[in-house]
């Protein structure tokens, strides 16, 4: 579903993300990647972790075209399977879509300031959070997306309700996307008629 699959795609990005200590052993301390309100309330926190939220959604009127355009990937509640959309002559054509752009907070946080190093370290690397051609793959209706790091990292730390100390980075990403078109289905031929009547 359109905003759920940016949603996943993002998290999915984050999920492969691991630090290193004297206690983590050879494959690494696992990152867990989460929303900061998930489905369900009674989620616990785990450190070192990568915090996602939804903050805005707003119309990119600077990608704002009007006309029609061809379809050349998979909406929401269009079955996908063949190869010949990729073809923009073939594609269906519809109105250009309204263009938006979804705007999210990403927040690092660890017990460690050692692992908030390693990960804004591994963020900055071209398959993550890069401060140009940042990219986002969205397996749902396979297209790859411009990412665009509009803020970040910036750090800050804080005491938690125990007392304990927790350091963070935090970004500001941009994705974009578009309310998606309404593609009219094709009709079956079930009949020719060859014949015409005179009047």
């Amino acid at each position: 579903m359109w905003l759920r699959n940016e949603d996943a795609a993002l998290k999915r990005k984050f999920a492969s993300i691991t630090v290193e200590d004297a206690n983590s052993g050879t494959s690494g301390r696992a990152v867990t990647a989460r929303f900061l309100t998930p489905e369900m309330e009674l989620a616990q926190l785990t450190y070192p972790c990568v915090l996602l939220s939804a903050q805005q959604m707003e119309r990119a009127s600077d990608r704002e075209h009007r006309g029609s355009a061809a379809v050349t990937y998979y909406p929401e509640g269009n079955p996908s399977g063949d190869s010949a959309r990729l073809d923009p002559a073939v594609a269906p054509k519809v109105e250009f879509p309204v263009p938006m752009d979804l705007i999210y907070q990403i927040t690092v946080m660890s017990r460690r300031i050692e692992h908030r190093m390693q990960i804004v370290n591994t963020l900055a690397q071209q398959d993550f959070l890069p401060a140009r051609f940042g990219y986002l793959t969205v397996d749902e209706d396979s297209s790859v997306r411009s990412l665009f790091l509009d803020g970040g990292p910036e750090f800050s730390s804080a005491m938690d309700n125990d007392g304990k100390r927790v350091f963070m980075a935090h970004y500001v990403v941009r994705i974009p996307t578009e309310i998606p078109p309404v593609i009219a289905p094709e009709n079956e031929i079930t009949e020719v008629v060859l014949t015409t009547t005179g009047r």
